[in-house]
């Protein structure tokens, strides 16, 4: 363990002698997969920390989304989840123009509530539970443009996976549960495109 220990504390000795960029900026988000969303998009800003000898970025997160959900599914339901995380991008090529694959962890914070009278199918309706927060994983490709010059133009898509929700269908004239269903309310397909200035 005490190895374990030196040796991290020694890289990372050594990564702060390397030298790096920090770039902050900001990226408009838009919903591209989810079934369960008529829309969802918002604004997040953005810090990254680049390591100029190695092809990595660290990359901390944070914004809000505006959406409402299918009506198909969860009728009278929006949504303003409040998200905050991190993610490590690696660039394969350096040079003007620079592709990259990340991965990263989110907090969400979700602030579901119903937008009006639900939806009523045979003498039944849906609501969610256990909906208050949650954890995603974020797996990300995109493409840096202007990379060498202190503006940078970001473009990319990220793909989502969280733990599934409860789907709820209760009968009006019993009040009693019918069926709970699982669902993946929370795995999205997001594009982003933003800009990013040097500092």
């Amino acid at each position: 363990m005490k190895k374990i220990l030196f040796v991290a504390i020694l890289l990372l000795g050594n990564i702060n002698l390397l030298p790096q960029s920090i770039r902050i900026g900001f990226s408009g988000n838009f919903l591209v997969s989810n079934k369960y969303y008529n829309y969802q998009f918002g604004p997040s800003l953005i810090a990254e920390y680049s390591f100029e000898k190695i092809p990595i970025s660290i990359k901390a997160t944070t914004g809000i989304y505006f959406s409402e959900l299918n009506n198909e599914y969860l009728p009278g339901y929006v949504n303003y989840p409040f998200n905050f995380g991190f993610s490590i991008n690696y660039f394969p090529i350096n040079w003007a123009i620079e592709p990259y694959v990340g991965i990263g962890a989110f907090y969400y914070s979700n602030s579901l509530k119903a937008g009006g009278m639900p939806k009523i199918i045979n003498n039944t309706v849906k609501h969610l539970d256990n909906t208050d927060n949650n954890f995603s994983l974020e797996i990300t490709g995109g493409i840096k443009f202007s990379a060498k010059t202190p503006v940078n133009f970001i473009v990319e898509v990220s793909q989502d996976f969280s733990n599934s929700r409860d789907l709820v269908t209760t009968d009006l004239k019993t009040q009693t549960i019918i069926e709970r269903k699982k669902i993946n309310i929370f795995n999205s397909m997001i594009v982003r495109i933003g800009l990013l200035f040097q500092i």
